[in-house]
């Protein structure tokens, strides 16, 4: 499968092509991969702070969506141990921690990501 240049350049933590990409209009929410997760759920699973806070503060993109199993941002980067991301998140894109994921006959919040997977 190939990954969208937004999702592939959040992944890289190439801020230089993300800007490019929303310049020319080419950015918007409805960018996601086959499983629901778009660039901010990208670049927060991948530990691409500053991609994370172009996408969310400048261009407006919600920290807040979920990929279809149900997943937000937060939730990836706990899952990936990007705690400085899943903080920023938390402290300033304004993503709940205690919003949970139902997975596996388990139900988990963020911080359930990092203690226990």
């Amino acid at each position: 499968m190939v990954l969208h240049r937004a999702i592939q350049a959040a992944r890289d933590a190439d801020l230089a092509a993300l800007r490019n990409i929303a310049a020319f209009g080419q950015l918007s929410p409805a960018i996601s991969d086959a499983q629901g997760a778009g660039p901010v759920h990208h670049a927060a699973r991948c530990g691409r702070l500053d991609c994370l806070q172009f996408l969310v503060i400048d261009l407006g993109l919600s920290a807040h969506s979920r990929a279809l199993n149900g997943a937000t941002a937060a939730h990836d980067a706990a899952a990936t141990g990007n705690i400085r991301e899943l903080q920023w998140l938390v402290d300033h894109g304004g993503c709940n921690i205690e919003v949970c994921l139902f997975t596996e006959s388990k139900v988990r919040n963020p911080v359930h990501w990092i203690y226990f997977t």
